[in-house]
């Protein structure tokens, strides 16, 4: 009996033909050189997407610091003016997040010890800060600085040509050809599309 199985799988055992064995290969290899190419403009996608997303959560936790009036230190009260973020189209790179001390409304890297600068976020290597936008100018200013003052928080934006008076402002990041824009409002509002 074991013996008439035996011999039933080796006569149904024949294996894969030349043509079978090719036209796999091929369908393998187009699918490769399909998806390949594209993969770096996903990856690209990605890790713009996932920068627009840092930068909205920053704000997010710049407000929140605000709002909570964080002290800065164990030894320093919170912040007059509260705190802030800071673009700057000079170094493309990156943005501060500082804490207001003078309630100027303005970051001051040399003010007091330490200065006002809490943290230099750095954006990922291939992405820049393209332009600062307004809703009727694209590439209206060189430099942004929004600030959240506690207790509401009240948001002031700021240019290098004084206080921006539209309701919103929106910064453009870009990597390759791939662009993604986050917005902020004058309500504390922030999104990115």
């Amino acid at each position: 009996m074991v013996f008439k199985f035996i011999q039933s799988i080796k006569k149904h055992n024949a294996g894969y033909t030349f043509s079978e064995l090719m036209v796999s290969i091929a369908i393998i290899a187009i699918f490769t050189a399909v998806v390949v190419p594209s993969y770096k403009n996903i990856n690209q996608g990605f890790t713009l997407d996932g920068e627009a997303v840092s930068i909205a959560q920053t704000v997010r936790n710049v407000q929140e610091m605000s709002m909570s009036a964080q002290r800065i230190s164990e030894t320093e009260p919170p912040p007059l003016g509260g705190y802030g973020i800071y673009i700057n189209l000079s170094s493309k790179d990156r943005y501060v997040v500082f804490a207001d001390k003078n309630d100027n409304g303005i970051y001051d890297p040399s003010s007091g010890p330490g200065g006002e600068a809490i943290e230099t976020v750095y954006l990922d290597s291939n992405v820049e800060i393209k332009q600062i936008n307004s809703p009727t100018q694209p590439g209206c200013c060189s430099q942004l600085i929004i600030t959240y003052k506690p207790p509401d928080p009240i948001v002031g934006m700021l240019t290098e040509s004084g206080p921006y008076a539209q309701n919103s402002i929106s910064v453009e990041l870009k990597l390759g050809n791939k662009i993604r824009e986050v917005f902020f409002n004058k309500v504390g509002l922030v999104d990115i599309d």
